[in-house]
């Protein structure tokens, strides 16, 4: 069976995003190679956690972006970004990070969001 660490990294056990018991469950539906891919339990997970939440604060917003950047997949960190950016509880200070980041896609999406905020 595949390591629970090629899935998550601690900060999503942390940030409440994965219990042990779902990192558990997830490794043993990655074993079974039926999805051989990380990424897709990492995204399912997030999703399903951001649907749970009414409301993000700022310092957890900070840190989903983090996690976003640093996940090993771009696309899906930028995907997760682009999610945390969309959220009206969003603070300007990530939409003006993404307007910086070399992510055309993300700077799109930060620049209409300011755009809605200010207009």
């Amino acid at each position: 069976m595949k390591s629970e660490q090629h899935i998550y990294i601690d900060d999503w056990r942390t940030l409440g995003i994965v219990s042990p018991d779902e990192i558990k469950e997830d490794a043993v539906e990655l074993s079974l190679g039926d999805d051989p891919h990380p990424e897709h339990y990492r995204w399912r997970r997030f999703v399903k956690f951001i649907r749970s939440r009414t409301a993000i604060d700022v310092p957890l917003a900070h840190s989903l972006y983090a996690l976003g950047e640093r996940d090993p997949d771009r696309a899906l960190g930028e995907s997760m970004i682009s999610v945390i950016i969309r959220r009206e509880d969003c603070p300007r200070e990530l939409h003006v990070k993404a307007l910086r980041s070399s992510s055309e896609h993300l700077k799109r999406v930060a620049a209409a969001r300011l755009g809605a905020k200010t207009g």
